[in-house]
């Protein structure tokens, strides 16, 4: 596959103007803070992250604050506060990692994406390239890791099939996890 065009992606200036229109409407609140904040999008339901302590258990708690929330249990204002305060964001691929546009500058994603975004011939779906190329847009610091689920599928279809009793979980593996941990420590 030829990934060129990736090279070509540039800081889109009407994402800085969306930002700066809702930042300013809600008068959302930076706080002077100490450390580096990470916030964990944590879901209850589908794309859990089972093995988060794990890499939680790593981060000098001295240097980085860890936030882990479910951000559908907080309104509109409440989840761009968090977002706003938010240095590095954590999260499974899906759509509470749009909320990349509002993070302030010099901040950065992580995204876990499913296993199944590789192809057996090493090509990705076109998919797991939103976010990558919404950091981009935003100047934003972006890494992504694979989950280890074989079974796990996004596909409407796929999960449309799936037993009920299927448990969508993930793990990071070790060598990602280490991987993380230089990204977030990277300044």
């Amino acid at each position: 596959m030829n990934e060129d065009w990736k090279k070509t992606i540039k800081v889109v200036p009407e994402f800085k103007l969306f930002r700066n229109y809702w930042l300013n409407n809600f008068e959302s609140k930076k706080y002077i803070k100490e450390t580096v904040n990470i916030t964990v999008i944590d879901r209850k339901k589908n794309r859990i992250i089972k093995n988060i302590d794990e890499l939680i258990s790593l981060v000098d708690r001295e240097k980085y604050e860890i936030n882990i929330v479910q951000l559908e249990l907080y309104t509109f204002e409440e989840q761009l506060n968090i977002i706003v305060n938010t240095d590095i964001l954590l999260g499974f691929h899906g759509g509470g990692l749009a909320w990349l546009l509002f993070l302030p500058i010099g901040a950065k994603v992580i995204e876990i994406l499913p296993i199944m975004t590789q192809f057996k011939d090493n090509r990705y779906y076109d998919v797991p390239y939103q976010f990558h190329n919404a950091c981009k847009w935003c100047n934003i610091s972006y890494f992504s890791a694979i989950s280890d689920n074989e079974t796990a599928a996004w596909d409407g279809l796929v999960n449309y099939l799936r037993p009920v009793d299927y448990k969508d979980e993930h793990n990071i593996s070790t060598k990602d996890i280490n991987k993380i941990m230089d990204f977030i420590k990277y300044k």
